[in-house]
């Protein structure tokens, strides 16, 4: 799946795909107390822009690049300190993606071994933005 552009609607449809009847993802999201919704707000996008990122937690964990309208906690920050971020996650280094947290902080440390779980299993080759 080479050539596919991070967070790009091919590559949320790949993941999507991936993660939809994953038993793993599936039976992590059995341990959460309820349903979440995180999503992320990035200004300075393409073309100036907002970008927005939606992780549903639900059956399974779902990606979207629409706006949540009622998340449980946003990540608000910067488009190219992110894509900077994710990027060097990515080869191992550790960068600040410098993001803030609207709404209830306390839900990421719930969902966090739901979410290594779907990474694990919906990490694909992507390419990233020139930034």
């Amino acid at each position: 799946m080479s050539g596919v552009e991070f967070m790009s609607v091919e590559h949320v449809a790949a993941m999507n795909k991936l993660l939809q009847d994953a038993p793993d993802v599936r039976s992590a999201c059995t341990q959460l107390s309820r349903a979440r919704v995180v999503s992320y707000l990035l200004t300075g996008g393409p073309n100036g822009e907002e970008v927005h990122w939606t992780i549903t937690f639900g059956d399974t964990v779902q990606f979207s690049l629409e706006e949540a309208s009622s998340p449980d906690a946003r990540f608000v920050g910067d488009w190219t300190q992110m894509i900077r971020a994710v990027s060097a996650g990515r080869g191992g280094a550790q960068v600040d993606a410098g993001v803030s947290i609207d709404g209830d902080g306390s839900v990421l440390a719930g969902i966090n071994t739901t979410l290594e779980t779907a990474r694990a299993v919906a990490t694909v080759p992507v390419e990233f933005p020139s930034v």
